[in-house]
């Protein structure tokens, strides 16, 4: 992740009017929101957190430690400076977003979809992420997060509700049952309903590399001999899987990539070799020793 945001010069330049102490106090909410150093697409996230605000005032609070009204809401509405305009005013998402700055990402894509969705489930997910986000920094988890919230919070199958509870692990609990209820043949994104499960319960799988134990000697692999399965009715067509059924059987999280997709079989064509008569520099030499 990318950690510059604006800092105080920027913030002040930006907006001339605003007094020294809510210039720092508003470079630790752009902090919190990710906001890239040139204010790019601000102006559209600010919508979004304008309206959380009015909608849950006490709750935005305890979210951001700040509250967007009063003299920061109007500076901000008088608008940035003419040098930041572009940037600013910018409606396109920018490169790299997603990954480096996830949750700004993810508002900015969040405030194109506004006000077709519930708020208070948005601002659940908004509080968890920042008061965990020194855990999922450490595991490398915040990407993660955020890309399951987009994709799995506006999937036409998913019920909004899941997220409006009291405490995130009655919200995990929430999705469990929703994850229970899907039919086997439906297209949600499990893998990413399973994601939002971890980040709310915090219980992510942290992978440790398995240490081999030896009596001293030299560890040898097993030999596997490769296995071949029909693709046709015809002999000649065979599949080569590149992966074991148990690795198949296993659900990949990473990407939302499933193994088949990362390693897929390889479609191989059997052909008889001809018996033939070798030409004779092609024999083996065959030499009588006395």
């Amino acid at each position: 992740m990318i950690s510059n945001t604006p800092i105080f010069s920027d913030v002040k330049n930006a907006f001339p009017a605003m007094g020294g102490e809510l210039v720092v106090e508003f470079c630790g909410f752009l902090e919190t929101i990710e906001c890239p150093p040139d204010f790019r697409g601000l102006q559209r996230v600010l919508r979004l957190i304008e309206e959380l605000c009015d909608e849950y005032d006490e709750e935005f609070e305890q979210c951001f430690s700040i509250k967007f009204d009063g003299e920061l809401k109007d500076i901000v509405k008088e608008g940035i400076s003419e040098s930041y305009q572009d940037t600013w005013n910018n409606a396109v998402k920018g490169a790299g977003w997603l990954k480096d700055r996830p949750l700004f990402g993810l508002l900015f894509e969040f405030n194109n979809k506004r006000p077709h969705f519930e708020y208070f489930a948005l601002l659940n997910f908004l509080h968890h992420y920042i008061h965990n986000k020194a855990m999922l920094l450490s595991i490398e988890r915040c990407e993660q997060s955020c890309r399951a919230m987009r994709i799995i919070f506006f999937h036409r199958d998913f019920e909004q509700d899941c997220l409006i509870a009291d405490h995130p692990k009655q919200i995990a609990k929430n999705l469990v049952d929703f994850q229970d209820e899907l039919d086997e043949d439906s297209d949600f994104k499990k893998n990413y309903l399973l994601d939002l499960i971890h980040f709310f319960s915090l219980d992510w799988e942290i992978k440790q590399a398995r240490e081999r134990s030896s009596s001293g000697g030299i560890v040898r692999g097993r030999n596997k001999p490769i296995s071949f399965e029909p693709y046709t009715s015809d002999d000649q067509y065979y599949l080569l899987q590149l992966i074991s059924r148990q690795q198949q059987d296993r659900e990949e999280l990473e990407g939302g990539l499933c193994a088949e997709e990362d390693l897929p079989a390889i479609c191989i064509l059997k052909e008889a070799i001809e018996d033939t008569l070798r030409s004779e520099y092609e024999q083996a030499s065959v030499t009588k020793i006395y």
